[in-house]
């Protein structure tokens, strides 16, 4: 799984250094989280345009599969819809989402039953012998 760093250094727009050399987030995201905490519509559209692609691209990286990645996007979105009165203003909000994302991708199999395509397997193959099948007359 990348790193916060790692993440940081692909998405530097999302991101910024403070003085100790310390990867923290762009502020700016975090006071639209709190306007869409507080009921704004258009920050939603204003968060999702903004983190989408590094968000996308991150749970491309878990999932290595496209159609899985886009429907845990989705997933990850609900999840901050329903989460948004919870944001606690001030939390950095690319590892808040993140955490949100990683937690959908993880809770991905539990939900449908092991069904998800990282998440499948097989059983293993054996043969039910008669009791008879072994011995020989």
């Amino acid at each position: 799984m990348p790193s916060l760093g790692a993440v940081a250094a692909l998405y530097p727009r999302c991101f910024q250094v403070d003085q100790a050399g310390c990867t923290v987030t762009d502020s700016s995201l975090e006071q639209v989280m709190q306007v869409y905490a507080g009921g704004d519509a258009q920050a939603f559209e204003q968060l999702y345009s903004r983190v989408s692609t590094l968000l996308y691209s991150y749970l491309l990286t878990l999932t290595r599969d496209q159609p899985r990645a886009e429907k845990l996007l989705q997933t990850t979105f609900a999840k901050v819809h329903k989460a948004r009165s919870s944001y606690i203003p001030g939390t950095p909000f690319v590892p808040w989402i993140l955490a949100i994302a990683r937690t959908a991708f993880l809770d991905e199999p539990r939900k449908d039953g092991g069904k998800s395509a990282g998440a499948q397997r097989t059983a293993p193959s054996c043969r039910l012998l008669r009791p008879d099948a072994g011995a020989r007359n």
